[in-house]
């Protein structure tokens, strides 16, 4: 089949697939999908289903790059992939990863498009790189580098990036899980653009709420199967949280302050990134701010830990200061939780019995057993909770803890349960959010708005969705896998 050609019925086609690494057991067991020309898929799963296994398997990296073992059938538009050279194959499928940084070699999107374009197309490269540009309203981001763009554009870049190949399938790895509300809508956006013009699309994502109007079918991975969903499973009723919850933490009745933030200020690059910050937290409080990307989210809470001096504005704590950083393996230092635990004991002056209670906190937050696992091979849940367990070790009534963005790549499951076990801690507690999906799991706390630099006491109503959301996974996933 000429590769110019349109699939037929099925674009994709995957019978009794099973799949396992060198030195692993079967990760997928009997799988089969079927997905029509010009259908968009949804799959959802628990954390460790084998999502990622699926797309490896369906683009040929899992066999070629990863030495995976398969048995079953995998057709794209008719043709098994062993049919299709490299050259063809990237025609007929391209994917759009978790981390978009990663479809960049060029600092100037323009000149990457342009040279991408110029690689596929040669003659026809200009007018094929315009019509892709001019179908994802990338005009105006051409002439910037990638790490000016924010999460949302650079996504539409991607996938403008992968268009120029003209794939008849596009498949998303996680596509929302780094955007804001705003990114968020850009991409419903694209998805759209990509149903309006035909393109065969499989999604995967956790946080899978705002897709469900564009998606036309919904699979759930679980036990290296996939069991077709009805959309209607998550089509509960639109009710709104009102009034004011009451708080999911632990307080105490002194109103004592912990921290004290009185009209900072930080300027990076001679211009204010932080115009004006206060912020009273009180022993045991839960405090949300929200805002969204390069609002100076990160920026507030390094400034809170001390990791930036402020320019101007006073800063009081009275007692310790923790920071877990959005990209939570940041936070490790050590090829294991067991040397990790020894390294924030020593630094802070303990060791000894500091390492038993780290200990007893990792069994505790469900990771029993992981003492010799590396930080970087964890999940993102477990990382997250292994982060806090370790922390709790060297941590005190006065301490405050600052997560960025902790709910960032978790199901709605998974996010209910770390909300549930930050509401347990005896402790202040300041998080980053930048989608409102995520403010309703941290129901009672204290909310803030980041925006143009300035923080202000906000009253927010989040939508109700992403509870039942959370409700139902822990039936269909069991509570879940980390």
């Amino acid at each position: 089949m000429d590769v110019k050609e349109e699939c037929n019925d099925y674009a994709v086609v995957v019978e009794d697939l099973w799949f396992r690494y060198p030195h692993s057991g079967w990760v997928l067991r009997g799988l089969s999908l079927r997905v029509k020309r010009g259908e968009t898929v949804l799959v959802i799963g628990p954390s460790g289903s084998g999502k990622t296994t699926l797309l490896r398997a369906l683009t040929g990296v899992g066999k070629y790059i990863y030495g995976g073992r398969s048995r079953g059938r995998i057709l794209l538009c008719g043709k098994s992939l062993e049919e299709y050279s490299l050259e063809n194959l990237r025609r007929i499928i391209q994917v759009v990863n978790q981390n978009v940084y990663t479809h960049f070699i060029e600092h100037s999107i323009g000149s990457d498009l342009a040279t991408q374009a110029y690689n596929v197309h040669r003659k026809a490269w200009r007018e094929e790189l315009e019509k892709v540009v001019n179908a994802l309203g990338l005009k105006k981001e051409l002439g910037k580098y990638f790490f000016e763009l924010s999460g949302g554009q650079l996504r539409r870049a991607a996938v403008a990036k992968a268009l120029l190949w003209n794939p008849r399938i596009l498949v998303f790895d996680e596509p929302l899980m780094w955007l804001d509300d705003e990114g968020t809508r850009d991409f419903l956006a694209v998805l759209g653009h990509l149903k309006s013009a035909g393109k065969t699309v499989i999604v995967f994502e956790h946080r899978f709420l705002p897709l469900l109007d564009l998606v036309d079918s919904v699979y759930m991975l679980k036990n290296g199967v996939l069991n077709r969903l009805d959309k209607i499973t998550f089509r509960q009723s639109s009710r709104q949280l009102s009034g004011e919850p009451s708080s999911l933490t632990i307080g105490d009745e002194s109103d004592r302050p912990v921290l004290i933030a009185n009209n900072l200020q930080y300027s990076y690059n001679g211009e204010l990134v932080i115009r004006s910050a206060s912020m009273r937290v009180l022993h045991g409080e839960t405090i949300v701010v929200y805002g969204r990307n390069g609002s100076g989210k990160s920026t507030l809470l390094k400034l809170l830990a001390g990791y930036l001096k402020p320019v101007k504005g006073t800063l009081t704590r009275r007692g310790r200061v923790f920071y877990i950083p959005q990209n939570v393996y940041l936070f490790f230092t050590e090829e294991s939780l067991l040397k990790e635990a020894y390294t924030v004991c020593r630094a802070w002056g303990k060791e000894g019995r500091c390492v038993e209670e780290a200990f007893s906190w990792l069994n505790r937050l469900g990771l029993r057993g992981l003492e010799d696992a590396s930080p970087f091979k964890l999940s993102w849940g477990q990382a997250i909770r292994a982060a806090i367990a370790i922390l709790l070790a060297v941590s005190d009534s006065d301490t405050v803890i600052l997560l960025d963005e902790p709910f960032t790549g978790l199901t709605y499951s998974d996010r209910s349960n770390l909300a549930r076990l930050l509401a347990k801690l005896n402790m202040s507690k300041i998080i980053t959010l930048s989608s409102i999906e995520s403010l309703v799991f941290v129901r009672g706390a204290k909310v803030y708005t980041l925006s143009n630099g300035v923080l202000r006491r906000a009253s927010v109503v989040p939508p109700y969705e992403p509870l039942e959301a959370a409700r139902i996974l822990e039936q269909l996933y069991g509570g879940g896998v980390d």
